[in-house]
């Protein structure tokens, strides 16, 4: 069977390992001077670099409600 991340709709991993998470979604440099061109508050500035690197990932802006959010707690409960 395709993976999913291999289809023409990828989605998200539901359980991404650390090195995937730092290697597909640590923002460059330029990106980050970028979204603070474009942006005029931290929360703004949070929501573009989130639409950006999924965007960067899937190939398509995901509904924001689909993004998943890292939570500490999950991580450190394994």
């Amino acid at each position: 069977m395709t993976l999913i991340d291999r289809t023409a709709y990828p989605k998200f991993k539901q359980f991404p390992n650390p090195k995937e998470l730092a290697e597909l979604y640590t923002p460059q440099s330029a990106e980050i001077k970028f979204a603070k061109s474009k942006t005029k508050s931290h929360e703004g500035f949070l929501s573009f670099m989130v639409m950006l690197k999924s965007f960067q990932r899937l190939g398509y802006f995901p509904h924001p409600e689909l993004v998943p959010i890292a939570d500490k707690s999950q991580r450190n409960s394994g």
